[in-house]
């Protein structure tokens, strides 16, 4: 199965004069703390983290600091940029462990997928919509394509191959729990999956194939390894979607099945633009610790 994922493509806005969800640095007006994210939506960030990536398909994995989109709903340190476009980041976010301005347990929001660590995750998001039976049945070697809609274009994030699975009641059991310290604290800790009534008893934890697992298949972030100058980031991998076949919807999950693709080749085909476009794919990211 091939399944479109779309979720909220905003920024936090640093306006000038606002006074809540970050400080700056003592003397700065540039550089500071974006506090764990309490507002009624997600939010998308421009995260600078350590990683690994491949600059084409046959080369070898190489080290450095990753630049890439993806969320991160607990504190980070950011830089301010400036931005040409919306759709442009306005800051890079170096994510942290911490949660300086509230209780960790009373976070409004949680980071899914979660990108960092051996693997990456997709636990609950949208999982118990209307619209989002089916993300609890996927399949090892099902593709989802995280992003946002933009005009004709589908922004891309994360490219998941599920690899496996288990149940948050297991979970909730001890099944499995050698889960990274970071998801734990950002994700899973704030779900409800202890008791019979928990709003996400019924939730599957899916784990990706990674690069390690499968050279001709695996999962990564479109990413870069310098900025395009010192005050201005990258946008987005950018898909057409009628190239790609994709639906221009923003509301609910689009399964998308293709008549005469499989998901294997879709992937190829992603990778194909990705690296047409300057990105790099970065196949594995640093815990956050």
């Amino acid at each position: 199965m091939i399944i479109q994922f779309p979720h909220p493509s905003g920024q936090f806005q640093f306006s000038k004069g606002k006074t809540t969800g970050f400080k700056y640095n003592t003397g700065s007006k540039t550089d500071g703390i974006r506090f764990c994210n309490m507002d009624k939506k997600h939010y998308r960030k421009y995260i600078c983290h350590k990683g690994v990536y491949l600059d084409k398909l046959t080369s070898k994995p190489r080290e450095n600091k990753l630049y890439f989109w993806g969320e991160w709903e607990l504190e980070s340190k950011f830089t301010k940029l400036s931005p040409t476009s919306n759709l442009e980041p306005n800051a890079i976010h170096s994510p942290l462990l911490s949660c300086s301005n509230t209780n960790p347990a009373k976070l409004v929001h949680n980071t899914d997928p979660y990108v960092f660590g051996k693997a990456f995750y997709y636990t609950n998001c949208k999982q118990n919509s209307r619209s989002g039976k089916k993300l609890k049945s996927l399949k090892k070697d099902d593709l989802i394509i995280f992003g946002s809609l933009s005009g004709n274009s589908f922004l891309v994030d994360t490219v998941f191959i599920i690899d496996g699975k288990i149940s948050a009641t297991d979970y909730a059991k001890g099944v499995q729990n050698d889960y990274p310290k970071g998801l734990k604290i950002a994700t899973l800790d704030l779900l409800d999956v202890s008791s019979v009534c928990g709003g996400n008893k019924d939730n599957i934890f899916y784990h990706s194939k990674m690069y390690t697992d499968d050279k001709d298949y695996f999962s990564f972030v479109p990413c870069h390894i310098s900025l395009k100058n010192p005050q201005e980031g990258h946008i987005r991998l950018s898909l057409d979607v009628t190239t790609f076949g994709l639906a221009k919807n923003t509301q609910g999950i689009t399964y998308k099945i293709f008549a005469n693709v499989d998901a294997k080749t879709l992937w190829k085909k992603i990778v194909v633009e990705a690296l047409a476009q300057g990105f790099y794919l970065g196949i594995a990211l640093d815990d956050v610790i």
